[in-house]
């Protein structure tokens, strides 16, 4: 996963970044696929929590969405 970047607002966060997602196939590893991935945490007296990912494979029509959307 990578390279993310992070924003913080009090307790509340927001990473947005790639993920891939690797195979191998007998002697070749290659990439399976490639997502665009944005995730919403909010700090909780236990710590800090996922709250919403939001996840769409690169070429989707939506992919680039996960990006323009204010975080």
């Amino acid at each position: 996963m990578g390279p993310w970047t992070l924003q913080t607002s009090g307790d509340s966060a927001t990473a947005t970044g790639y993920s891939r997602v690797y195979l191998a196939e007998g002697e070749t590893i290659g990439i399976y696929r490639i997502s665009l991935n944005r995730w919403r945490f909010e700090r909780r007296a236990e710590g800090w929590r996922v709250i919403n990912r939001r996840t769409r494979l690169l070429g989707h029509a939506e992919a680039l969405e996960v990006f323009r959307t204010p975080a």
